[in-house]
């Protein structure tokens, strides 16, 4: 995802300073405001840059669910990174090679694939910092501040790619973030497709940037089918 939608957060940021008692988003029993997510995002943009990453790197979300993984992906437009979502269920050697190859020196992982990030690690020597998304994450987000001085985006800046699984480690963008409209705000923009895979972040996304309420619908998971 490239164009404007380096500059994505934006929008979101002014449904929290309009509505910010809004819901933004759901997930099992958690439910963040348009303030609160905005907050969320601004922290997790300071934490990545603690980690080292920098402007014109690529960090990885290893997961398929974690709403989490959206904080990243608007964290990764105020820092001008690249977020890679890579779906925990893929292959063992697609994951490796799709985390080796896009030089990820930091992966946040959802819980239910530590185990597995652990086994292959050996194998990725480019990994300096995992951030585990459950209480880690939160630790490292309570322990900064919000950014305060967000990149300034260009129009070439590619901010997200993802990896579903049998990507055979090509990277895939939504076609477009998916339209949800405003006036139906208070109707739950439901995203049943994994957020790894464009048609479930295409509507989380497009569902947040209209200030919609986005619920995230839990996704079993899934080993590696050749674990």
């Amino acid at each position: 995802m490239s164009t404007g939608d380096a500059a994505m957060f934006d929008v979101v940021e002014r449904w929290a300073r309009a509505e910010p008692d809004r819901v933004a988003l759901e997930f099992d029993e958690h439910r963040w405001t348009y303030a609160e997510f905005a907050e969320r995002v601004r922290r997790a943009a300071t934490a990545l840059r603690d980690c080292g990453v920098e402007p014109g790197d690529r960090f990885a979300v290893l997961d398929q669910d974690h709403p989490a993984c959206l904080e990243l992906i608007f964290a990764a437009s105020l820092i001008g990174t690249s977020c890679a979502v890579v779906d925990g269920g893929a292959g063992r050697e697609e994951i490796t090679g799709v985390l080796g190859e896009s030089g990820c020196g930091v992966v946040a992982v959802g819980e239910d694939f530590v185990d597995l990030l652990d086994e292959l690690i050996d194998d990725l020597p480019l990994v300096r910092d995992v951030i585990v998304l459950g209480e880690d994450y939160e630790a490292r987000l309570l322990a900064v501040d919000p950014i305060t001085d967000p990149h300034e985006p260009d129009a070439d800046e590619r901010v997200l790619l993802l990896h579903p699984a049998g990507s055979a480690g090509h990277a895939e963008t939504p076609r477009g973030l998916a339209r949800v409209e405003t006036a139906a705000a208070d109707e739950p923009n439901v995203v049943s497709a994994p957020l790894c895979d464009p048609a479930g972040a295409g509507r989380a996304l497009g569902g947040l940037r209209a200030g919609a309420r986005t619920v995230v619908v839990r996704q079993r998971a899934a080993l590696p089918v050749d674990r």
